[in-house]
């Protein structure tokens, strides 16, 4: 893609989470993804750590009520483990909207496309 700024997933979800909050937007980052050691992994298990879990989670107001919406941040070429689509699963059966984005422009159709539903 000669030309395009390719921004890092980081860079990405920066941008989502500034439009989210400048828009009034909850959001917050669900950090899943670390490198520890194996003694410190089991203790944040314990503790709640879901590996696969998406990386915000959204509360899109609509009429007085909130939606919780999860976003799922990739790079134009990324693709989701499959821990990522396991709780994507998890969240469908649940009836939680999950979306894969990948750009700020994405995350903000997705946030606009809620906003349209009824709850």
């Amino acid at each position: 893609m000669a030309g395009i700024l390719m921004l890092s997933e980081d860079e990405i979800q920066m941008q989502i989470v500034q439009w989210l909050t400048l828009m009034g937007i909850v959001c917050f980052h669900i950090p899943n993804e670390r490198n520890s050691s194996v003694a410190n992994m089991r203790r944040l298990k314990k503790l709640g750590l879901l590996p696969g879990a998406a990386d915000l989670e959204v509360w899109i107001p609509i009429q007085g009520k909130t939606k919780t919406v999860y976003l799922e941040v990739k790079r134009h070429d990324g693709r989701q483990s499959e821990n990522q689509k396991l709780f994507q699963a998890m969240c469908v059966k649940a009836g939680h909207p999950y979306h894969v984005v990948r750009s700020l422009e994405e995350a903000i159709e997705v946030v606009l496309m809620h906003q349209k539903k009824e709850i």
